[in-house]
């Protein structure tokens, strides 16, 4: 990214086309050139599709009640301003199996859901809904799939013409190590001419595929041109390999935080429904104060999670090491140990 900051700074013209890397991407998630998007973040991705559809009031669109802001705030926005109806469905964390959590959206499908709105993974809990079976089933019932896919890209081996989705929305700056303001969405060709392009629309050409809902304005082209390189990047290690190095760290802070009495774990033990976020919380003990010891004693910061008042999430990338899993796991095994010394909010 800095190469192409320093190039453009030097020669205007520097820029170039953008097509290489949306070639790439496309190549990279398993899908054509012609149903990607080259966005600024997974929220624009998710607002290009929400605002595109035609929607009647009273239609509805059924999402799970753990989806992000940037994934539920268009909908709602929509609700507000075109009567459509936005219903969530509670997924137990941690779920039983992908069968139960696809039994869970089919029951509250109705005659009048249009759209099932999905995280791959769910940021809360870490859980890799089963996108491929909720896929068949929403099809099965005339509906649409949208998946905000955050944090897959770079974590996992995405496939996206093979997992039947309509629609995918992921960023560039998290897994896949992209510079900031980067991101790209998927929209399957023949959900396309369902979709319009609601943001803007060309004069001077026609354009193809996808390519009309990116919208017009300025770009940083540097960081574009970097989503590019941080693909090669990982494609010199190798996705799979990064996919499994990402859960056998995840499997091993599991494995660890198991053993710990009084930590809850609420992501999957399961390696289909969970990659390299993981959510635990110690019985008691306000999510800051786990927070603030990690980072006094170990240095090391990690996010709370809203699934309760004590939850937390790691996240597990292939550049970290299982020392450093250990030295989580003895922070949160110190915790639980000198429980009175922490439970108090700071």
């Amino acid at each position: 990214q800095t190469r192409y900051l320093r190039d453009l700074a030097a020669d205007p013209r520097a820029g170039g086309s953008l097509e290489p890397v949306r070639e790439k991407l496309a190549s990279f998630v398993g899908a054509d050139p012609d149903e990607i998007v080259l966005t600024r973040s997974t929220t624009e991705g998710m607002k290009i599709f929400c605002r595109g559809l035609d929607l009647q009031p009273g239609d509805e669109i059924l999402m799970s009640s753990h989806e992000h802001p940037g994934g539920y705030g268009s909908w709602r926005a929509r609700e507000d301003r075109d009567g459509i109806i936005v219903r969530t469905v509670d997924i137990p964390a941690p779920p039983e199996s992908a069968d139960q959590v696809i039994d869970i959206c089919e029951a509250a499908i109705t005659t009048k859901t249009r759209v099932l709105v999905v995280s791959y993974p769910i940021f809360v809990t870490g859980l890799l809904m089963p996108i491929k079976g909720l896929a068949e089933m929403a099809h099965r019932h005339g509906v649409l799939i949208s998946v905000d896919g955050a944090h897959a890209l770079g974590m996992l081996d995405l496939q996206l013409h093979d997992s039947g989705v309509d629609h995918f929305s992921t960023a560039g700056q998290k897994w896949l190590l992209a510079g900031s303001g980067t991101g790209l969405a998927y929209f399957k060709r023949d959900v396309q001419e369902q979709v319009w392009g609601d943001m803007w629309r060309r004069t001077d050409r026609n354009e193809e595929g996808a390519r009309k809902y990116e919208v017009s304005g300025q770009r940083h082209i540097p960081s574009a041109r970097g989503m590019g390189d941080a693909v090669d990047f990982q494609l010199a290690i190798g996705k799979q390999n990064i996919q499994a190095r990402v859960q056998t760290l995840a499997n091993q802070l599991k494995t660890g935080l198991h053993e710990i009495p009084g930590v809850g774990i609420g992501t999957s033990g399961s390696a289909e429904m969970s990659g390299g976020l993981t959510t635990f919380f110690i019985d008691g003990i306000p999510k800051a104060n786990t927070q603030k010891a990690l980072m006094d004693r170990e240095h090391i910061y990690i996010p709370g999670s809203s699934l309760n008042d004590f939850a937390c999430r790691v996240s597990t990338h292939f550049y970290n090491t299982p020392n450093e899993v250990d030295r989580v796991l003895s922070v949160v095994r110190h915790i639980a140990e000198n429980r009175s010394a922490y439970s108090t909010a700071v």
